[in-house]
């Protein structure tokens, strides 16, 4: 699997619309890097969400990928296109937080939406199915892609 472009919005420490073109990058192998806390981790947890729909590490819940820089009523949403055997494919997730009925507040629960899309094929928008056609295709589910493609900060195996 290549990623070719990785589209937060509300996620993590990415308020506004980012987009990580990696079509722009020369080579097949993508490093990383920076100082602590800028956001190095979030890029795989968007990765991780979008096809699997959990965060890359053991230690954050889903409903914590929403930017604390953004109020509850923005929906947080990443969209990851990436090239697989030759084919393109696009998995869209997001994360919705109702209002409590009758307030101005909102719940801690939230609501989650996926859609993938694979050239020449119907889109999947069950999040359940969604995820299984990830893995389905990829050949490894969520724990394997945070054992082989990257080591969450502190989670050494």
């Amino acid at each position: 699997m290549r990623p070719l472009k990785l589209t937060m919005k509300a996620f993590g420490s990415y308020a506004q619309e980012t987009v990580v073109d990696f079509e722009s990058f020369s080579g097949g192998l993508y490093l990383i890097v920076g100082k602590t806390g800028a956001g190095k981790t979030t890029i795989f947890d968007a990765i991780s969400f979008a096809l699997f729909g959990e965060p890359s590490g053991s230690e954050r819940k889903t409903a914590m990928l929403h930017s604390d820089f953004v109020p509850k009523s923005e929906d947080t949403v990443v969209r990851l296109d990436f090239l697989h055997q030759g084919k393109r494919y696009r998995v869209e997730r997001s994360l919705h937080f109702s209002k409590k009925r009758g307030t101005n507040e909102y719940d801690d629960d939230v609501s989650k939406k996926a859609v993938f899309y694979a050239e020449g094929e119907s889109p999947i928008d069950k999040e359940t199915r969604v995820t299984e056609r990830c893995v389905n295709l990829l050949g490894i589910n969520a724990g394997q892609f945070k054992s082989i493609v990257m080591l969450a900060q502190g989670e050494f195996i």
